[in-house]
């Protein structure tokens, strides 16, 4: 028998062009186009729970993990989305599939292939996984130890967090510098990647106080940064050049 598949995408043409794609490399039947959270609710309060979900995670009227909230049971879930750094991340970390849009035959062809190979509850709880890492609130402050006094900082105030001989800092954009006792990987995972970037190993930057970018030897990127680095040339690593520029594009 065939396996079934939904399909929850809002955007009409992407929804038909996945619907072709699936027909024309695969035996799965989609059995159902649902373009919102709602009636996501309605159809899998009604329908039986088919093989496969393409869910995409941006919804009109919510994500695709609201959508979750009315599947019982552990289909496979391949997200559909975006390029979208932080979410990918997470996907990737907790081995969830994802396509990225446009989507590509090979890879959806690649991601078809899984669906007798996973272990549908081990999945449904990476799923989850990956779902709160997603919706966890970033740091919209910190508190800075400055001699006998504490100060706080929003962080739409600091330019960049960096290190310097094996301490890690937050500069404002004003100039002045702070202590954190934060590592730059704990760093990495509260800030808001809407608006920072881990450029190399000891720097993560704000996207406003990039003042120019150029080309730089064996692929990398040299920063001008507002206020300015004097310690060192602020470097993207040539591994980061790709994820940087779809970064600033976003």
């Amino acid at each position: 028998m065939n396996k079934t598949a939904v399909i929850v995408e809002d955007e009409k043409h992407t929804a038909e062009r996945l619907s072709g794609l699936i027909s024309d490399l695969t035996s799965i039947n989609v059995v159902a186009h649902i373009s919102s959270v709602k009636a996501a609710m309605q159809w899998f309060g009604q329908n039986e729970l088919p093989d496969v979900i393409f869910l995409d995670i941006h919804l009109g009227d919510g994500t695709g993990f609201d959508v979750l909230e009315f599947v019982e049971g552990y289909p496979y879930i391949i997200f559909t989305t975006a390029y979208d750094q932080y979410t990918l991340d997470a996907f990737q970390y907790n081995s969830v599939d994802y396509l990225l849009k446009p989507i590509k035959p090979k890879e959806l062809a690649k991601a078809i292939l899984k669906i007798d190979k996973i272990q549908p509850q081990s999945y449904g709880m990476a799923v989850d996984k990956a779902r709160n890492q997603l919706e966890k609130k970033y740091k919209g402050r910190f508190l800075f130890k400055v001699g006998s006094k504490y100060q706080q900082v929003l962080a739409k105030d600091i330019a960049y967090f960096y290190s310097n001989d094996g301490l890690n800092y937050a500069r404002k954009t004003t100039g002045e510098n702070f202590v954190t006792d934060c590592t730059m990987d704990e760093l990495e995972q509260v800030l808001d990647p809407t608006d920072f970037f881990r450029c190399n190993r000891g720097m993560i930057i704000r996207a406003d106080n990039i003042k120019e970018i150029h080309t730089y030897f064996n692929g990398r990127l040299l920063l001008d940064c507002q206020p300015k680095f004097e310690y060192d040339e602020v470097l993207v690593s040539r591994e980061k050049v790709k994820d940087f520029k779809n970064w600033l594009d976003g």
